[in-house]
């Protein structure tokens, strides 16, 4: 038997299901772990991770109709969930990070393999409340003892983590990025949810999100209906549906002629979809690193973009790719 993602989150709608049974539809979250290289099948999850999962979503067999035994129950599945990435993380289970971390590979946690923990502790925890009363996250402070190293990040003796489990729901992974002793940092695409992040970083993060591979990898690249759905999808979010509007704003942005017409206008699909990255914004530069994993720990690539507003509007006048380990972006879609 073979658990996915996807599968996971099954288990998590049927907790959702549970405590909103008189809703006559529940909105479905497929989590996709989309790529910065080429495409590759779904990995075979290990017997380890397999086992893991299968514990996590067995708690949903005994959730009650109630809210508070709802909320008990959720709060209890993130920290199982806690207890299945420290145990991966001492084990050296790749496949379980793999799995627990939103990453298309193994390979983004290879660095383990120079990392020895011998044991960890829970210092303390709290709820971070959400919209609504029963969407909430919780946050973790755990000490980590590390007794060898060949990676800076992890210091030999006590180490200080903070991670935070997420609702996948509304969030789409498991985790939140990984702090390590006092280090903070965030995934824009959580920032952007509540309108922390400039309006250059969100210019140069939907380019990347929506138009990857024509910024990441090798020209020239045909306009073919990929390209003019991609395209579509980056320029509106930023004016609105129409031909004219999107010849004008592609001329504005891009300075390119893109001949949108009735017949193209429209994206091949509609849904939301989002990246691992965290920007860095210097003037008119914005340098934004996309992670291979949700814990923020292995880059996938580097890209400075290159803007101009003296216009009173943002252009893009270059890209540069400065960093790429050939690892695909943790993504996700709906």
């Amino acid at each position: 038997m073979m658990y996915t993602s996807a599968g996971y989150m099954e288990g998590m709608r049927r907790m959702q299901w549970t405590k909103r049974k008189s809703i006559t539809a529940v909105f479905t979250v497929v989590l996709l772990l989309a790529a910065c290289g080429s495409g590759t099948d779904e990995q075979a999850v290990s017997s380890s991770a397999e086992s893991a999962l299968t514990e996590s979503t067995s708690v949903t067999d005994t959730v009650s109709e109630t809210s508070s035994d709802y909320d008990n129950a959720i709060e209890q599945e993130y920290d199982e969930r806690i207890a299945q990435l420290m145990k991966a993380f001492t084990e050296k289970d790749k496949e379980a990070l793999r799995m627990l971390c939103s990453a298309d590979s193994t390979a983004a946690f290879d660095f383990i393999d120079g990392v020895d923990i011998s044991g960890y502790s829970i210092i303390s925890s709290e709820i971070i409340a959400g919209s609504n009363p029963s969407d909430f996250s919780k946050n973790y402070h755990i000490s980590v003892n590390v007794t060898e190293s060949d990676d800076g990040r992890f210091e030999k003796g006590e180490n200080l983590w903070t991670v935070t489990a997420l609702d996948p729901l509304g969030e789409y992974s498991l985790f939140g990025a990984l702090s390590m002793n006092g280090e903070e940092r965030e995934s824009i695409r959580l920032l952007e949810r509540n309108g922390n992040v400039s309006d250059k970083v969100r210019f140069c993060y939907e380019c990347m999100v929506e138009l990857e591979p024509y910024i990441r990898y090798s020209e020239p690249i045909a306009k073919d209906d990929a390209f003019y759905s991609s395209l579509a999808r980056f320029l509106g979010k930023f004016t609105e549906y129409s031909a004219d509007n999107f010849n004008d704003a592609a001329q504005k942005y891009f300075g390119i002629d893109a001949g949108f017409d009735d017949d193209n206008i429209q994206p091949l699909w509609i849904g939301a979809y989002e990246k691992e990255a965290v920007a860095y914004e210097d003037e008119n530069e914005v340098i934004i690193d996309f992670y291979a994993d949700a814990l923020l720990l292995t880059k996938a690539c580097t890209v400075k973009f290159t803007l101009d507003d003296t216009d009173g509007y943002i252009r893009l006048d270059g890209t540069e790719v400065t960093y790429d380990s050939g690892l695909k972006i943790a993504s996700y879609t709906t």
